[in-house]
C-alpha cells in the first residue's frame, strides 16, 4: 500500500516535470511577422507583400524598405500591403514601423502618414513617433488590423509632405527600415 502511494507521488512529480519542461522549451508559435528589407518572416500564418505606386501602377518593393528622398512639398508616396491570412481564424495584428532614420527633427512635423482603405486615418509623424528601448524611432501605424480566415486584404497607405513646407526640406531623407505585424 505504501509502495503504491510513493509510486503515485513519484509519477505525479514526473508528469508535472515533463509537462513543465515541454512548456519551457517548446518553440513560441506565432507572435510576430517582420517585413525587413527583402524577407517576409511569417510566424502568425500571414503573408505580407509591400507595393509602391509608381507610374500609375503598384510595383512590389524589393529594395530596402521605404526610403523617401528629394520629396517636394505636397508630394504623396502611395503604398499597399497585401496581407493574406492562411489560418482558419481571424488574424488581428498591430502594424509598427520601426528603425526610422533620416532628418526626423526637421521632417517629423511636416510628414503625414495615413491610410485610405479599408480604414481611413491620418497622423503627423510627430503624433506617434516614439523612441524604443534600442534607441530606434518607431511609429505605431495600426493597433488592430484584421483579416478574415483564408482571405487577402489590401491596406492602402501613404506618406505625404505638407504643402506648406519650405525649401529647408530640400535634400532631406526619411527611411523606414522595418515594418512588423505583431499580435496584439
Amino acid at each position: 500500500m505504501k509502495k503504491n502511494i510513493y509510486l503515485n507521488i513519484l509519477l505525479t512529480f514526473l508528469i508535472i516535470g515533463v509537462v513543465y519542461a515541454w512548456m519551457v522549451t517548446g518553440a513560441s508559435r506565432g507572435e510576430i511577422v517582420d517585413y525587413s528589407k527583402r524577407a517576409v518572416i511569417t510566424a502568425i500564418d500571414i503573408d505580407v507583400k509591400l507595393y509602391q505606386f509608381i507610374n500609375n501602377q503598384y510595383v512590389e518593393v524589393t529594395e530596402p524598405m521605404i526610403s523617401l528622398s528629394n520629396i517636394a512639398p505636397g508630394d504623396i508616396e502611395q503604398f499597399r500591403f497585401d496581407v493574406t491570412n492562411n489560418n482558419n481564424n481571424v488574424s488581428t495584428s498591430k502594424i509598427v514601423f520601426s528603425n526610422i532614420t533620416g532628418d526626423l527633427e526637421l521632417l517629423k512635423d511636416k510628414i503625414k502618414i495615413g491610410s485610405s482603405s479599408p480604414k481611413t486615418f491620418e497622423y503627423l509623424l510627430s503624433d506617434k513617433l516614439e523612441l524604443n528601448s534600442n534607441n530606434e524611432y518607431m511609429f505605431r501605424f495600426d493597433n488592430a488590423f484584421k483579416v478574415e480566415p483564408k482571405k487577402t486584404v489590401s491596406l492602402y497607405f501613404y506618406i505625404s509632405l505638407n504643402k506648406s513646407a519650405s525649401n529647408e526640406v530640400v535634400g532631406k531623407t526619411l527611411t523606414i527600415e522595418n515594418i512588423s505585424f505583431v499580435r496584439p
